[in-house]
């Protein structure tokens, strides 16, 4: 039909988000919960039982050699010993309050994505992305160092 335009179309959903609002940033890591997902665990964690997804891989594995799709990647070991609400969903809450985030912040203003750096590992940098049940819950898992490369963001 001419004349027509095209519906504007919302930003990547891995695009960074620039310049947030800290009041927004405070309220939406507020309500963010890390919940994991067993597709990015091997062993028992929080009550599951990790089910790798294809090519399960680990950061170390993935450094030595590239994987090629499709894949997974492994969260390390240590994340299934913890107390997600105590350690995961700070780590979340925290690179959400420092803007690591993601389009789109939604209506419930929640972001898509959120990147953290891991706290005893500065070499690994874990993806957050949110789960649709419960609205406010995130899997996360590490990127290789390719993907990091690609975010555009400092992440601390």
């Amino acid at each position: 039909m001419p004349g027509k335009r095209p519906r504007p179309r919302p930003p990547r959903s891995g695009s960074p988000v620039r310049n947030p609002d800290p009041k927004a940033l405070e309220a939406a890591a507020q309500r963010a919960i890390y919940l994991g997902s067993p597709k990015h665990k091997f062993g028992a964690f929080f009550g599951q039982v990790g089910r790798p997804r294809a090519n399960p891989t680990t950061v170390e594995q993935a450094r030595q050699d590239p994987p090629t799709p499709p894949f997974t990647m492994i969260c390390d070991e240590k994340w299934n010993r913890r107390d997600p609400a105590a350690e995961a969903t700070e780590l979340l809450r925290s690179a959400i309050r420092r803007g690591q985030i993601a389009h789109p912040l939604g209506v419930d203003g929640l972001p898509g994505y959120v990147w953290a750096r891991d706290p005893e590992d500065a070499s690994v940098v874990y993806e957050a992305k949110r789960l649709s049940v419960p609205s406010n819950g995130y899997k996360a898992y590490p990127l290789v160092d390719a993907q990091i490369s690609l975010i555009g963001i400092i992440i601390r």
